[in-house]
């Protein structure tokens, strides 16, 4: 069977032999993160941390445009006529936007640890002409002589890889991904069980609970009575901080603790650093600016882009560039990210360094402008010196002159 045969033909489904079924669908049960509280990834965005997680990301991605790079010799171009452009750039599919297109690939990326897109070949032209996007719960991997077929809704659709745009996150074996979930998962459960109790404690008052005291002898329809009267003024976060009103010798005297006694705002805290951490952002990305100061803001942005942004952005480039790219053109065509965007914040620190660089003369300004996207112009390599720097070869030519 020769390449395009390959590519364009599709399977019968019960040749491939199973590599990862177990993997293919325990990816998508319950966990629990050590409480009868379940979290499924269905609502883990239930999670105001993670919900700001999964945003800040998977937007941040959408935002930047895709482009597709082409070198003519030492120039650099954005190849706006060539129809993989408009496929990435502008329409990826009849449904999705470009934002949407790159919002969905992250997001699923983040919880599944895998994204697909089945590519629909414009077999006249042998191009990619539509990246269809599936839900990786439709999906199974399976392995035969080297090549992964996937299959979806359960045999209706079987597919070599050549056909189908996936992007691994976390993988163990280079064929299925893990979601950032599926490790912080301990981590997750215990978060929930924070929201649940703080949800329950505000439900069932902060100021006045604690014991009824009486000198007389109650009886228990007496004391029922008390207790649900008492429940309906002063039970609920509606009611909280009311004044009480007591009758016939009662007293009340408070038991329960306030908030900042259980260290529950300090609980709080810490869940909103904990998603920080497991998600690899600077806790400022959501909304904890205790320790964001005007002078470290900027280097946490930058800390965002290399750590947080860039790996995303170069698993999908090397994905795109594998599959929707043909041999002959990966010499000279390749698909980029421009992140110029998210940098623009800090244009002027870049260029304090560029002109240092220039100035010092370990940069050439061509240099400077092909880590800016942009083309060489003559004369541009050379590099400059300052007036007071002299080579130590010729000061010493000079003073054996003399």
């Amino acid at each position: 069977m020769n390449y395009f045969q390959r590519i364009f033909n599709f399977i019968n489904p019960a040749t491939p032999q199973n590599v990862s079924e177990k993997r293919s669908y325990d990816l998508f049960g319950a966990f629990s993160g050590g409480s009868n509280n379940a979290i499924t990834k269905n609502n883990l965005e239930t999670i105001s941390a993670v919900h700001a997680a999964f945003k800040v990301l998977s937007s941040t991605i959408a935002t930047l445009p895709i482009q597709l790079i082409k070198e003519e010799g030492e120039n650099k171009i954005i190849d706006k006529t060539n129809s993989l452009y408009f496929l990435v750039h502008n329409k990826p599919n009849l449904f999705q936007t470009p934002f949407s297109f790159k919002e969905w690939w992250v997001r699923q990326l983040l919880k599944n640890g895998n994204a697909l897109f089945v590519i629909n070949w414009d077999l006249r032209r042998m191009e990619a002409k539509e990246l269809i996007p599936v839900d990786w719960s439709r999906v199974k991997v399976s392995k035969d002589e080297g090549v992964l077929y996937y299959d979806i809704d359960s045999g209706k659709v079987v597919l070599e890889q050549a056909n189908v745009l996936h992007i691994k996150h976390n993988s163990d074996d280079g064929i299925i991904g893990k979601g950032i979930v599926d490790f912080a998962m301990e981590s997750l459960g215990h978060i929930k069980n924070i929201d649940i109790f703080g949800s329950k404690f505000f439900e069932n008052g902060t100021t006045l609970t604690g014991v009824l005291q009486s000198e007389k002898t109650l009886t228990d329809k007496a004391i029922e009575h008390l207790r649900k009267t008492w429940n309906q003024k002063y039970s609920g976060a509606t009611n909280s901080n009311g004044v009480a009103v007591l009758e016939d010798g009662l007293k009340f005297q408070q038991i329960s603790v306030s908030p900042e006694q259980a260290q529950f705002l300090q609980s709080r805290k810490f869940s909103v650093t904990e998603v920080a951490r497991w998600f690899g952002l600077p806790p400022d990305k959501l909304g904890d600016l205790e320790r964001a100061t005007f002078s470290n803001i900027t280097q946490q942005d930058l800390n965002f882009v290399k750590q947080s942004i860039t790996p995303l952005a170069v698993n999908f480039e090397e994905e795109l560039n594998s599959k929707l790219i043909s041999d002959q053109d990966k010499t000279t065509n390749y698909f980029k990210i421009n992140m110029n965007a998210i940098l623009r914040g800090d244009i002027q620190t870049r260029f304090q360094a560029y002109k240092e660089g220039i100035l010092n003369g370990f940069l050439s300004p061509n240099e400077v402008r092909a880590l800016e996207d942009l083309n060489p112009y003559e004369g541009g390599d050379e590099f400059w010196k300052p007036l007071n720097y002299t080579e130590q070869n010729k000061t010493e030519e000079n003073e054996n002159e003399n």
